[in-house]
């Protein structure tokens, strides 16, 4: 008896000793998700080795090819900025500056693409078949949303490392956005496509919450910075736009924007990244219950509540962190295992989940190809960082 008593002490005390030599389910997963962020940026550093900025999407469309776009630059050198990687993030920087200060027409404001690898140029490729050079209206615009990023990128860096050519930029580009993206109403609007100089240029009159989110940051720290009264009262009024023009008591949600008059909102579609962002720079997690309704079968998020068929893998990112800041961190890890499902074996990411993920807006149609933003939005949400501070 004392012998078989003996023996069944031993195997207990072999039993804790073995589970404590062994790793928990957590902290497997918790390995398992830093060597997927560890990728991810690995990914997103492999690419800037190649391109200086850094190409956009990994793609054979030959106008995406040579796209480097600005606000996937802007959220990149901020991703970089969260692993502590400022030098990698300046080199975007300073690229994305090169192309402002370097613009063959115009010296005030941040376009929304450049050529990969080559800021100085603009993207584009030439058609044998039309015997013209091809461009995107879009990408040669300018807008609140690509010039506030930048911005704001450039602000974090220059909080880290006083920079005057960084603060000197994204005063710039900010003053472009005050100076052309206002109207009578609280807000900035949009921006611009095409080509003002030959006369085929579209003014974009609408108003966009997620813009005027990147607005606020920007406007705010530039005002913490500089105490200029025009940045402050920039800051001020996005923030009015978003919390008395968007946000609805009703159902507690934010509109997606405004229509094309600048102040009626559009009220048509639920977006996943207006509900995220607003928690960013104003704290607010009143439009986490409706996000839930851009949730997808997986814990996923699509891009608005049209289509819940496929992942939007950037909003599931930014859907994700602000879950896990409203303290529904069950939520958030759902969400973060279901992008990491999607993660591609070079460690970055596709921008949807299916081949073509139709939205509620109109020609707005978000394919799988790999891009930057998906990446970037990733490893600031392994870092818990809230780049619209």
């Amino acid at each position: 008896m004392k012998k078989h008593f003996g023996v069944r002490i031993i195997s207990a005390a072999a039993a804790v000793l073995i589970a404590a030599a062994m790793p928990s389910a957590a902290a497997l997963a918790s390995e398992d998700a830093e060597a997927s962020k560890a990728s991810a940026a690995g990914w997103l550093k492999e690419n800037l080795a190649q391109n200086c900025p850094m190409k956009t999407f990994e793609t054979t469309d030959p106008l995406l090819d040579t796209a480097s776009c600005t606000y996937e630059n802007a959220v990149s050198a901020l991703a970089l900025i969260s692993e502590g990687d400022d030098e990698d993030a300046s080199k975007i920087l300073d690229a994305l500056v090169d192309g402002m200060e370097k613009d063959v027409e115009f010296h005030d404001r941040f376009r929304n693409a450049y050529m990969a690898g080559k800021a100085s140029d603009l993207p584009g490729y030439w058609d044998d078949g039309k015997g013209e050079w091809i461009q995107d209206a879009y990408m040669v615009g300018s807008s609140t949303k690509s010039n506030a990023a930048a911005a704001l990128a450039l602000l974090l860096s220059y909080k880290n490392e006083a920079n005057e050519r960084y603060l000197n930029a994204a005063v710039t580009a900010l003053d472009w956005i005050i100076d052309n993206c206002q109207d009578d109403s609280p807000g900035f609007t949009a921006g611009y496509t095409g080509w003002p100089n030959a006369g085929q240029a579209t003014v974009l009159t609408y108003k966009s919450t997620a813009d005027n989110c990147w607005m606020l940051a920007a406007a705010r720290r530039l005002g913490e910075i500089t105490g200029w009264k025009k940045y402050i009262e920039a800051a001020s009024s996005a923030s009015l736009f978003l919390t008395q023009n968007m946000f609805s008591e009703g159902d507690t949600r934010y509109f997606q924007g405004t229509k094309e008059d600048g102040v009626t909102p559009a009220t048509n579609l639920l977006l996943t990244e207006a509900q995220a962002l607003p928690l960013f720079c104003l704290y607010d997690g009143s439009g986490m219950d409706n996000m839930e309704r851009c949730m997808t079968t997986d814990g996923g998020y699509s891009y608005d509540n049209s289509n819940t068929d496929g992942l939007w893998l950037e909003g599931t990112a930014m859907a994700a962190q602000a879950l896990k800041k409203a303290g529904r961190e069950n939520a958030s890890e759902s969400a973060m295992e279901a992008m990491r499902k999607y993660q591609l074996p070079s460690g970055g990411f596709p921008q949807a989940s299916i081949g073509e993920l139709q939205t509620g807006e109109l020609d707005h149609v978000i394919t799988d190809i790999p891009s930057a933003g998906p990446a970037a939005w990733y490893i600031m949400a392994c870092n818990d960082f809230n780049p619209l501070v």
